[in-house]
């Protein structure tokens, strides 16, 4: 089956219809977590375009996500009402201060028409990923899958948490919620065999220390920056978790403890660059 075929089901022009993969590795959380827990802030992301890149009024936008299993997964149908030309700096919710250029900005209503495939229907969106701004009439997309209902596997014990940290930013929302409320040790593990156990202590535990990473590659650890190492690339897993009431330096310790026991491949993360 092909995605066209449901835009003409609900009476599409494929003249009007522009399908969309978003995917900014700006975005630290991931644009799957942004559309689940911030709607608008997600279409306030895709309503504000480079003008060269702008919608016409009247046409429609089928939007995607990577999704957890970096599949391209549905995520709704909007119109266009309304189109906009802006020179001036624009605050955008998910990127911040956006220098002045030629931008276009978009009025758009979440349509009905297809709410019943959000979050459900997969997409084979083939090997032009970086062409994420495609024209339906001229890009027939296979639909791979169309769940009975939004898929979420169930998070894992923590100790058997492992995962590619660059791929955190798709990850399932109640994973994220679940890694915000534990601190405790962590190791970064490369392909070539090195690791570097660190720990989490702060406020929303291993996601927001994981986050530091997503931003820069090396989160301001200055181990990482001497070996050039981008942790983005490494697979991350949880080795301890910490109790509820153990204090920052009790964590620390565990974290050194899970250094000795590891041996001479295994770099502590413990000094962070200012």
């Amino acid at each position: 089956m092909k995605f066209n075929t449901l835009l003409q089901e609900v009476d599409l022009s494929l003249e009007k219809v522009f399908l969309l993969r978003h995917e900014d590795k700006r975005v630290r959380s991931g644009l799957y977590q942004i559309w689940k827990s911030e709607p608008r802030d997600f279409e306030a992301y895709q309503n504000s375009q480079k003008w060269k890149n702008r919608f016409p009024e009247g046409s429609h936008l089928a939007a995607f996500v990577v999704g957890a299993e970096g599949e391209t997964l549905f995520v709704g149908l909007h119109d266009v009402l309304k189109l906009s030309r802006i020179n001036g700096e624009l605050d955008d919710p998910l990127l911040g201060k956006i220098p002045p250029e030629d931008r276009s900005l978009h009025e758009t209503k979440h349509s009905d028409l297809m709410r019943d495939y959000e979050e459900k229907l997969v997409i084979e969106w083939g090997a032009g990923k970086l062409a994420w701004r495609q024209k339906a009439r001229e890009h027939n997309k296979v639909i791979l899958e169309i769940r009975p209902k939004a898929k979420e596997e169930p998070f894992p014990p923590y100790v058997y948490f492992l995962r590619r940290l660059g791929d955190l930013r798709n990850i399932y929302p109640s994973w994220a919620a679940r890694l915000k409320e534990r601190k405790g040790v962590y190791l970064l593990t490369f392909d070539d065999g090195m690791q570097y156990v660190g720990s989490a202590t702060g406020e929303e535990g291993f996601w927001r220390r994981w986050q530091d990473y997503l931003a820069t590659g090396h989160g301001g650890n200055r181990i990482l920056i001497h070996d050039q190492r981008d942790a983005r690339n490494a697979m991350v897993s949880i080795l301890e978790v910490s109790g509820s009431a153990q204090t920052e330096r009790e964590i620390i310790n565990q974290e050194m403890r899970w250094q000795q026991k590891l041996g001479t491949r295994a770099k502590r993360l413990e000094k962070e660059a200012p």
